[in-house]
């Protein structure tokens, strides 16, 4: 991607975020669950078990071409895709030491030079092939900052992707409310290259003794060689709740202990939900809302 150094670029025109109606409906039309994982390794799945996994390409500026997946996304309603912030801000490793000099601005990464796919793809070849999902407008979160992308701290690392056009036939993940409470064992899945395989992918996790939950991070383990990896980063960790999907957070990194097991960090998404809600339109339910009728466009507010 070109680098330039400006403050945020003006995005191009957008649908915006849903409507009640549509926000109210997404509990009905949210995934149901396949088979309960329960092997303690990283595998590959079924895509279309994971209809709300996507992953995330580099667009050539120039002739359009594109890369494999460098990043994971999950879809949230017909055209917002959650990711991790990282994956759409542009830094590297020399603009960050001279970021004390004031010379580094954090930029969001233009909207045409992303790519957004969905595909059972396993090879590189294959993936440059695919049929890309045009981006409209990237979003980070505004608490998202240089010392963050340049120290790989993860409090905030989440971001938002709107499509330009709806999906037709959309399978979104459904949301958390903010006082959920989170099992033990949950599910990663991601896009990760794993020896030379790009496919879509799973992994187990099992939280941390003495509680997750720290600034806005959660924190699971497992395994070594069976962690997330470089292109599971802004897939969805995920619970399986009453036959359904539920999303619990972001994939945001990894550490390596001297133990013989990772620690994954995820941004806890039950924290994020006031500025989903408010860049998307995806909103949590009241319990009284979820027994009403769906509104009607003329209640819209938006």
């Amino acid at each position: 991607m070109t680098i330039l150094w400006l403050v945020f670029l003006l995005q191009a025109a957008r649908a915006g975020k849903i409507t009640k109606e549509e926000n109210w409906k997404l509990k009905e039309r949210c995934s149901k669950s396949a088979v309960a994982a329960n092997m303690y390794k990283r595998y590959r799945v079924d895509q279309s078990k994971y209809p709300f996994v996507f992953a995330l390409s580099e667009i050539d500026d120039v002739d359009g071409s594109h890369s494999e997946p460098f990043c994971s996304g999950v879809l949230i309603s017909s055209r917002h895709i959650l990711t991790a912030a990282h994956c759409l801000v542009m830094n590297d490793e020399e603009a960050c030491k001279q970021r004390s000099q004031g010379q580094l601005h954090l930029q969001e990464t233009p909207a045409q030079e992303v790519g957004v796919f969905q595909s059972s793809c396993s090879t590189k070849e294959c993936w440059t092939k695919k049929q890309v999902y045009e981006v409209a407008l990237v979003r980070i979160h505004q608490n998202y900052d240089v010392d963050e992308a340049c120290d790989n701290r993860t409090t905030h690392d989440i971001g938002m992707i709107e499509l330009k056009q709806d999906i037709s036939d959309f399978k979104p993940i459904c949301m958390p409310q903010e006082h959920d409470i989170i099992p033990q064992r949950l599910i990663s899945i991601g896009y990760g290259e794993h020896s030379k395989d790009y496919s879509i992918q799973a992994v187990v996790y099992e939280s941390v003794e003495e509680g997750p939950e720290m600034n806005s991070l959660l924190a699971y383990t497992k395994r070594r060689n069976e962690s997330t990896i470089h292109g599971d980063s802004g897939g969805p960790l995920l619970q399986i709740r009453a036959g359904k999907y539920y999303l619990v957070g972001i994939t945001s990194t990894s550490t390596e202990p001297p133990a013989e097991e990772f620690e994954g960090l995820f941004v806890d998404v039950r924290k994020k939900l006031d500025w989903i809600c408010d860049e998307t339109g995806v909103c949590p339910l009241t319990d009284s809302e979820e027994r009403k009728q769906p509104p009607s466009e003329e209640e819209e507010s938006f």
